[in-house]
């Protein structure tokens, strides 16, 4: 399915798959159905390579909103996405 998802020659993480992942895991977290997402920003693409990766969320809350963080572990530390 990465087909059509490349960039300069690169097979990325489609950006719906982001948006799934929030959802799924502010559901989990809340217990309840997340029906929007706001503000939604891509800072880095996930390049989809051979080799397995990680792809985790941190999912921070307050009382009326909860926010998501996407990142892989490089070398380097954690990337987000």
């Amino acid at each position: 399915f990465l087909t059509d998802h490349q960039v300069c020659k690169e097979k990325v993480l489609p950006g719906v798959a982001y948006i799934e992942l929030a959802r799924e895991a502010g559901m989990r977290s809340l217990e309840t159905r997340v029906t929007q997402l706001k503000d939604v920003q891509w800072l880095k693409p996930v390049i989809v390579s051979n080799s397995s990766q990680s792809i985790e969320i941190i999912i921070n809350t307050s009382k009326e909103t909860l926010s998501y963080e996407v990142y892989t572990q490089t070398e380097q530390g954690k990337q987000l996405h």
